[in-house]
C-alpha cells in the first residue's frame, strides 16, 4: 500500500513539473515589426531629441516615442569585405543573419549561397509577411528581404525576385523615385506612417494569427547624403511617427507584440556641435522646404519673374522658407557668401556638388551650410560612416535587445523569439 501510495505522489509530482514548465514556457511574438532607419546613427537620434527639447525651450532633449523604449544596444555595422558598409551588405546582414560583401544581396561571404531572410522564414512558418520603405522596394535594404544577387545594381533581377516572392504586402516609391521628403510632403501624399498602417490592416486581413512586417525609413539616409540638415530632423519626425502607429498596435497586444527598431549605417558623420559647446538645433524649424526642393523653386521662381529675377526675389524667398533675415540673423560675412553664390549660379560658373541621390547648385549647397551654420550642426562627409547605431525594443522577448552586439545579431534574436525555423 505505501509502495502504490508513493508512485501516485511521484507520479502527481511529475505531472506537477511538467504544468509548471508549460505555464513558464517562454511566450512568442506573433506579430513582429521590424522598423530600419537608413543612415540612422546615433547622434540622429540625438540630434531629432535635442531638436523637439530646444523646440519646447529647454536645454535637454525630448524623447522620441521608439528612443523611449525600455531595451536598448548599440550595434557594429562592419561588412564582410570593408569596415565601412554599403546598404546592400547591411541589410543582408539585418536580413539574414550573415555577412556578405558590400554591393551583394542575400548572398553568402563568398558570393555563391543564397541566404534566406527572416521574412522568408516567417512566411515558411504560416505568417503574413509584409515589407515596405519610404524609397523603392527594389532599393538595397528591402530587397535585402526578398532578393539573392551579386549586384544592388541589377534591378531587372530584383524586381523578378520580388514577383516571385509571395509576400503579402510590399509597398514603397515608385521603381523610378521615392516618396516626398516630409518637408516637402503635400496634402494627401503617402507618409510612412500612412504606410504602417495600410500594411497593418492588410496583414491581419491575411492572418490575424501573426505576421512579420519590416518598414525601413529610407530617407533618412538621402537626406544625410545631401548634409541637409533640416531635412534630416524632418524624416527622423516621420520615423517616429510611423513607429508610433506600430505602438498603438502593440498596446492592444502587448503579450503577443515585438518592435524592433534599428539602422544599417550612419550617414554623414554628422556632429552635433561645431565647437561652441553650442547647438541650436532649434533653428531648423525655420526651414520649410529641402534643399533639393529649394533648387526647384529657383528654377521656377525665374520662370515666373523672367527678366526681373534677381537677388531681392530670392531674399524674400530665403526669408519665408528658411527665415534668413527673419527669425535667423546671418552675419555680413554669411550674407555675402549667399549673395556671391547665387550670382555665380545665375551666370553658370557657379560650383556645384552632386551627392549620391542629388545634384545642388553652388547656392543651393551655401544654403544648406548657413543652415547648418546657424543651427551649429556638421557633416563630416557625404557617405556612410563605421560609428554604432542605435537598437531599441519593446515587447515579447525585447528584454535581449541590450547590450552590445552585431547587426547579424538581430534577426537571429527576432526568429528566436517568434518560434521561426
Amino acid at each position: 500500500m505505501k509502495k502504490i501510495f508513493l508512485i501516485l505522489c511521484c507520479t502527481l509530482l511529475v505531472a506537477c513539473n511538467q504544468a509548471t514548465a508549460k505555464s513558464k514556457k517562454t511566450p512568442q511574438a506573433k506579430y513582429v515589426f521590424y522598423f530600419i532607419g537608413d543612415g540612422m546613427g546615433v547622434n540622429q537620434v540625438n540630434a531629432a531629441e535635442i531638436f523637439l527639447g530646444q523646440v519646447e525651450g529647454k536645454y535637454g532633449t525630448s524623447p522620441l516615442c521608439f528612443a523611449s523604449f525600455p531595451y536598448a544596444a548599440f550595434i557594429t555595422t562592419h561588412s564582410a569585405s570593408s569596415g565601412v558598409t554599403d546598404s546592400a551588405a547591411a541589410g543582408t546582414a539585418l536580413a539574414t543573419g550573415e555577412k556578405t560583401q558590400n554591393g551583394a544581396l542575400g548572398l553568402d561571404e563568398s558570393l555563391t549561397h543564397p541566404i534566406n531572410s527572416i521574412a522568408w522564414k516567417a512566411k515558411k512558418n504560416g505568417m503574413a509577411v509584409g515589407v515596405t520603405t519610404t524609397v523603392t522596394t527594389d532599393h538595397a535594404t528591402p530587397a535585402a528581404f526578398y532578393a539573392h544577387t551579386k549586384s544592388r545594381d541589377d534591378k531587372n533581377v530584383i524586381r523578378q525576385q520580388r514577383e516571385a516572392s509571395g509576400y503579402d504586402f510590399i509597398l514603397g516609391a515608385p521603381d523610378d523615385g521615392s516618396l516626398p521628403y516630409r518637408l516637402d510632403r503635400k496634402a494627401g501624399e503617402l507618409s510612412q506612417a500612412d504606410i504602417v498602417r495600410m500594411a497593418i490592416d492588410s496583414l491581419m486581413r491575411v492572418n490575424p494569427e501573426g505576421f512579420f512586417l519590416m518598414s525601413e525609413g529610407g530617407m533618412i539616409d538621402y537626406a544625410c547624403h545631401s548634409n541637409d540638415a533640416g531635412a534630416m530632423i524632418g524624416e527622423m519626425l516621420d520615423f517616429d511617427d510611423a513607429i508610433k502607429v506600430a505602438y498603438k498596435f502593440y498596446e492592444k497586444h502587448p503579450d503577443e507584440t515585438l518592435i524592433v527598431v534599428t539602422a544599417d549605417h550612419e550617414t554623414g558623420g554628422l556632429v552635433l556641435t561645431r565647437g561652441k559647446y553650442e547647438t541650436h538645433l532649434d533653428r531648423l524649424q525655420y526651414q520649410k522646404m529641402t534643399v533639393k526642393r529649394l533648387g526647384q523653386e529657383m528654377n521656377r521662381l525665374k520662370k515666373q519673374h523672367g527678366e526681373s529675377f534677381g537677388w531681392p526675389i530670392v531674399q524674400e524667398f530665403l526669408k519665408a522658407n528658411f527665415g534668413f533675415g527673419g527669425p535667423l540673423s546671418l552675419s555680413e560675412r554669411q550674407l555675402r557668401r549667399l549673395q556671391t553664390a547665387f550670382d555665380n549660379t545665375e551666370k553658370g560658373i557657379g560650383k556645384g556638388e552632386k551627392t549620391l541621390y542629388q545634384e545642388d547648385s553652388e547656392f543651393c549647397v551655401c544654403v544648406r551650410t548657413i543652415m547648418a551654420e546657424i543651427a551649429m550642426v556638421n557633416f563630416a562627409h557625404t557617405c556612410h560612416s563605421a560609428g554604432y547605431v542605435p537598437c531599441f525594443a519593446v515587447g515579447v522577448g525585447a528584454q535581449q535587445f541590450m547590450g552590445r552586439f552585431d547587426n547579424t545579431d538581430i534577426p537571429k534574436k527576432i526568429s528566436s523569439i517568434a518560434g521561426w525555423k
